[in-house]
């Protein structure tokens, strides 16, 4: 019970040296989090596209892009949550619209010119 006790204490001091670190630092931590909305825009944005065009897609990788973009979205929202002093659940929901968002933007850059035409065919009932 000790030694649990002190790796959770240890623990909790690493991640307070990284809190303190990034809060002192303004612009590694801004810089940081657009790093995380990029690639987690970008993970979901593939995630939905193989998932959506590709019928029988590799399962493994769909839920690995999920699964990147959503440990992405909770650690940009612990940040702004640790950060703003806003409620856990509203940063969260925010930075979840946000890379939504980003994802939405992605595949406009993406598909350019076809994007609406892509659009429809996806959202036509067959």
């Amino acid at each position: 019970m000790l030694l649990q006790t002190e790796c959770a204490t240890k623990g909790n001091t690493e991640m307070a040296q990284y809190r303190d670190y990034l809060g002192s630092h303004r612009s590694l931590r801004v810089a940081l989090m657009v790093a995380g909305f990029i690639v987690a825009s970008f993970s979901l944005f593939m995630g939905a596209g193989i998932y959506s065009l590709i019928q029988y897609g590799d399962n493994l990788l769909i839920a690995s892009s999920f699964l990147l973009a959503l440990i992405l979205d909770i650690g940009i929202g612990w940040t702004l949550h640790q950060h703003t002093g806003r409620r856990f659940r509203l940063t969260i929901a925010l930075s979840s619209a946000g890379i939504v968002a980003g994802a939405i933007a992605t595949s406009i850059l993406v598909w350019r010119g076809h994007w609406v035409q892509l659009v429809k065919e996806l959202l036509r009932v067959t």
